[in-house]
């Protein structure tokens, strides 16, 4: 069974890939890299979680409370 989207993928990549083949007359042969696709997606995917917890994780993590009280200046 085809992953969700995958119709609509096919049809967007395809499209282009038919009206070239039709313009020169030749089958024209579609090479989609999926693994540097997966990498891409996958890194942009980290940088989305490292942006989203970085900022949260340094704002919650716990400080000691200075307290100025009974200090010998």
């Amino acid at each position: 069974m085809a992953p969700p989207g995958f119709a609509a993928d096919r049809l967007s990549v395809g499209r282009p890939r038919a009206g070239l083949a039709e313009q020169v007359g030749a089958p024209v042969d579609l090479v989609v890299p999926w693994s540097v696709v997966a990498g891409v997606v996958g890194l942009c995917l980290l940088l989305a979680v490292l942006a989203s917890v970085l900022p949260t994780w340094r704002s919650l993590r716990h400080r000691p409370a200075r307290s100025s009280v009974g200090v010998a200046g």
